[in-house]
């Protein structure tokens, strides 16, 4: 089965560590830099910065600073002797002026479908940022936290390489119920 089709299997050699935040549109203040290795991703062959979210009419210096946070622990993962594949994250299309600076084009960039598609307005946003991120920054290879439905992403298989790999709240559900 090829990699550029929607139900691509997970690969079990290139994991993907990744690591999860909330925030609220109210920062609270930063946290000391951990200094020294992470011993935790040592396995792994790629690391992604933090997802931080971008809501739907938040300020847009709240916004902005979440996706330079997420630039700048990027930056500092790779730093740190880490492989890092840049996280990105868009809202609606206030958003796609700054949220992907920074980030090379033809690139391997990781993005995540976990409650971005749940309703058809979701989807169309999603849809329109996918567009605008595969406009703008040609990626090589897309990896996809969550699931990649065909209306969204079917037009995009054949410009780039995309892997799915099924959510963490995904596996937690269908661990804690079997899966259905």
């Amino acid at each position: 089965m090829s990699s550029r089709s929607a139900s691509a299997t997970e690969s079990r050699t290139n994991v993907l560590s990744s690591i999860s935040t909330r925030t609220t549109p109210v920062s609270a203040p930063w946290p000391q830099i951990p200094t020294g290795t992470f011993p935790s991703c040592e396995s792994s062959t790629e690391s992604s910065p933090p997802d931080f979210s971008l809501y739907w009419g938040a300020p847009k210096p709240v916004l902005q600073g979440n996706v330079y946070r997420s630039r700048i622990i990027g930056h500092y993962l790779q730093r740190s002797g880490l492989p890092v594949v840049t996280n990105i994250r868009w809202g609606d299309e206030g958003t796609f002026d700054f949220c992907f600076l920074g980030v090379a084009r033809h690139s391997m960039v990781a993005i995540s479908t976990v409650g971005c598609i749940s309703s058809r307005k979701e989807k169309t946003v999603f849809a329109l940022g996918l567009e605008a991120m595969m406009s703008e920054l040609e990626p090589a290879r897309v990896i996809v936290n969550g699931p990649m439905p065909a209306e969204v992403f079917g037009r995009y298989w054949d410009a780039a390489e995309f892997h799915t790999y099924t959510s963490w709240t995904r596996r937690m559900k269908e661990r804690s119920h079997g899966n259905r």
